[in-house]
Order: C-alpha cells, then sequence, then structure tokens
C-alpha cells in the first residue's frame, strides 16, 4: 500500500495533463502490478520512470475504445544503452538529445521486430523485450518511402501510430513502448510467458484496448438451451452429477453460462462442475465459430495471433498456435469431446467422465482440455471396441482422429493405444495424431 500511495503521488506529480481521481489510482495500481509481475520473474528491467508514460498512452486510447491492442517485440541495442533505456525508456530520435543510429527508413519512430533474432549483431548484441501499443496502423505507399498514416481501421490519438513493414514495426511515440526486461535466447520462452501476463494485467486495466473481431455467429452468451442439441445433451447429463462436482455457487441462478473470456480468479474459483460445463460450452461455441477462427489463425503466438485471441474472447480458453499439431486440435476439438462422452455413455463412465476428463487443475489450454480427453479415451477405447463395433468409439475416425492429433500437444503427453486387432484403422489413426502438437510419445501395441 506504501508503494501504491508514493506512485499515486508521483503520477499527481508528473502526468502532464488533468486525472480524474479514479484514473490516477487506476494507473497507479496498474503500475505496481506490472513492476511486481516482473520483480518476482527475476527479469525486472523497466523503471517507474519509462512506465508511467506507457500508461498515459494506454488511458488515453482506452478512453477513446481504440480496441488497438498490444504487441511483444524485440528492440537490440548496444550494452551502453541500456542504463538509460532503464531509466528513460525507448525514446523516438530527434536529432539533438537522441542521435539516429541506424537510419530512419520508415520515418521517425522506434524501431523494434517480433521475431527475436531479427537485428541481432546488426543493431546491438542485446536484446530489449518490448510490449508495444499499436495505436493507429499506418501503412506505406512505396517500399523507398516514408509512412503515409492510414487510419482505415482505427483513428490515431495524440500522434500514437505505428507502422508494420516486413519483419519490423515502427512505433511512432516514444510512449507507446515499454521496455520489460534484457532477455537471453535461453530466457526467451519464459520472458515471453511473463509479457503475456503483462498484457493480460494491461487488459484488465484499460479493456477498451482490447482488439474486438466481428462475428455473424451466434450471441456469445450461450448455455445449455442455447447450444446445439449435441452439447445441450452433453450438459444435461452431467445435471445428475451436480452436486458431486460442487455445484454452481458462482453463477447465481444456478445456470452456467458462458460470456466470453475468464479472468485467471475467476477460473480459481470455479467448482469442478462450474469448470466441466465451461469447457464444454466453450467447445459448444467453437464449433460456431470455427471457420471465423480457422480462417484468422495465423501460426503465431498469442499476441501475433487474431485466431487465438478470438478463440479465448469467445471460448474462454486459449491455445498455443505456433506449435505442431495446434490446427489438428483445432479442427476436431468439438467432435473430440462429443464421442469421448458417447465412448462414456456407452460404458457406463459417465460420473469418471465428468469427474476426471476436465480436471479444473490440469493445463487450461485448448491442447491440455483435449489431453485429458485422450486420457479417458486411451483407458476405455478398448473396452468400446470390445463390443464388437470397429471403431466405434471413433464414429467419423478421420474427424476424431485429427483431434486427438495434437491434443498431447502443448504438455507433453505419453498416450498408448492398446486396441485389439479389429480396431486397428481407427487406432493407427489416432494414434497417428496423437503424435502431434505435444511432441508426446503415442504407441499402439
Amino acid at each position: 500500500s506504501l508503494g501504491l500511495a508514493r506512485l499515486y503521488s508521483d503520477i499527481m506529480d508528473n502526468f502532464a495533463y488533468g486525472l480524474e481521481d479514479a484514473d490516477v489510482w487506476t494507473l497507479a495500481e496498474a503500475a505496481h502490478m506490472i513492476i511486481e509481475t516482473w520483480a518476482m520473474s527475476g527479469l525486472l528491467f523497466i523503471s517507474e520512470r519509462a512506465l508511467q508514460p506507457f500508461l498515459e498512452a494506454c488511458l488515453k486510447s482506452d478512453k477513446a475504445h481504440l480496441g488497438c491492442g498490444f504487441e511483444i517485440g524485440f528492440h537490440w541495442t548496444s550494452s551502453h544503452n541500456l542504463d538509460s533505456i532503464a531509466t528513460e525508456g525507448l525514446l523516438v530520435p530527434d536529432g539533438v538529445n537522441v542521435k539516429v543510429k541506424h537510419g530512419e527508413r520508415y520515418g521517425k519512430g522506434v524501431y523494434t521486430s517480433p521475431r527475436f533474432g531479427f537485428g541481432k549483431d546488426r543493431y546491438g548484441d542485446f536484446a530489449v523485450l518490448c510490449i508495444g501499443l499499436r495505436g493507429a496502423r499506418e501503412t506505406v505507399l512505396r517500399q523507398s518511402s516514408a509512412a503515409t498514416s492510414s487510419t482505415a481501421r482505427h483513428t490515431a490519438v495524440g500522434g500514437l501510430a505505428s507502422l508494420e513493414v516486413g519483419e519490423q514495426i515502427i512505433y511512432r511515440d516514444s510512449s507507446q513502448v515499454l521496455p520489460c526486461a534484457v532477455v537471453s535466447e535461453h530466457e526467451l520462452s519464459y520472458a515471453i510467458e511473463v509479457a503475456d501476463r503483462t498484457v493480460a494485467l494491461l487488459y484488465q486495466y484499460f479493456p477498451e484496448l482490447l482488439e474486438t473481431f466481428e462475428t455473424s455467429s451466434p450471441p456469445r452468451q450461450l448455455n445449455e438451451h442455447n447450444c446445439s442439441p449435441a452439447f445441450a445433451a452433453v450438459l444435461e447429463a452431467s445435471r445428475q452429477f451436480r452436486t458431486q462436482l460442487g455445484g454452481a455457487p458462482c453463477f447465481p441462478n444456478g445456470g452456467v453460462f458462458l460470456a466470453g473470456k475468464k479472468t485467471r480468479n475467476d477460473l480459481q474459483s470455479h467448482t469442478a462442475f462450474e469448470h466441466m460445463q465451461l469447457t464444454v460450452l466453450g467447445l459448444a461455441r467453437l464449433e460456431q465459430i470455427l471457420p471465423e477462427v480457422r480462417r484468422l489463425n495465423n501460426g503465431k503466438f498469442y499476441m501475433h495471433n487474431p485466431g487465438t485471441q478470438l478463440l479465448e474472447q469467445e471460448c474462454g480458453f486459449t491455445m498455443h498456435a505456433d506449435r505442431e499439431g495446434t490446427a489438428a486440435v483445432l479442427q476436431n476439438a468439438p467432435a473430440l469431446l462429443l464421442r469421448t462422452f458417447e465412448v462414456a455413455k456407452s460404458t457406463g463412465q459417465l460420473l469418471a467422465f465428468f469427474s476426471h476428463a476436465f480436471d479444473r487443475h490440469s493445463d487450461p489450454c485448448l491442447e491440455g482440455r483435449m489431453s485429458l480427453l485422450v486420457a479417458f479415451l486411451e483407458e476405455h477405447l478398448a473396452a468400446e471396441m470390445a463390443k464388437g463395433e470397429p471403431g466405434a468409439a471413433l464414429a467419423g475416425p478421420a474427424e476424431a482422429a485429427g483431434a486427438l492429433g495434437g491434443a498431447a500437444g502443448a504438455n507433453n503427453g505419453s498416450v498408448q493405444v492398446q486396441p485389439p486387432a479389429a480396431g486397428a484403422g481407427a487406432a493407427q489413426a489416432v494414434a497417428g495424431a496423437v503424435a502431434g502438437a505435444n511432441g508426446g510419445l503415442v504407441q499402439v501395441q
């Protein structure tokens, strides 16, 4: 609380324009949480002085309802610049106090790249991980010319704009770039995770910056009454175990519904019943918007993948789209859930299905949730096939096998499938797919 009070005082003293008291506290709390996040990571580089103008720019853009989003990028520099970057931030060269070091082919700005290795050695030996506030995106009339602003999608606020050319992103104002950490290649994955958590914090304080994607799909607030009949049947079957799984105390009227993304605190407070129902509803929603998510999915990680962002906004969970095999999980996840439910019904294992195939303590991403279904099928597939219906556990084996294909994916799982000879064709399809996104070990016996 003392740190918050000091930040409050500093913001009141240093910000260039009048703020409402509530805004000051928002900025102070956001600054406190961001600094704490990076301090706990062991990668703290950011300073309060560099953080304040960035948060001021976020506040302006939030009040203008920009929905422009944030980006994670890297700025390579020399060691003698690190102290000034930590205290002052990355500054747009003015030719007087800050000299132009490497040209301005695309105009004045802070030059970054979403690719870690871009600019290494050429611009310096140290990579500064940055979070960028996109602002209005510009276009270039000719590759050799300076950038010409285009406000086709966003309206520039206070000169906040950026330009993406090839592997470079240029931010026109220093306040758009927050230098968070100096990272090496072996720290890269961890640093990006911390940056993603920081962006999630920023969206909590500045929700109007969250990018939105227009859809022509059914309403986002789903429950068992307005989802498809197949998913409604799963939800209806789960009601008999409502008490055993903890009920739905987080939903005042007792009816669980899906209404977009849940915060980490929301997820931690849910009962097993609520988590299971939200997962089913999320997959029901995915079935509705799958063409749009697939169209937007570019195979990049969250901050640079509108498909992943849409998935999280609409379905309540994310995915690691940059990992091999995840596209197969995305394509077939709804079908996998429905087929696993049918296996659970036919083998008399509904309670086990609802209890263990939706463990709320497991990895909450799409691949993690699907890997639980894979594990359930591993355990019960042989019993289903033993009924004398080869491939019955995978009606539509191509679709379901594709879903299994990445499901071991993000979790480095190991899956063993042991069907009788009669089901070997379907099991082979399953096994070939399960090796996907997780790099998991799959054995067919």
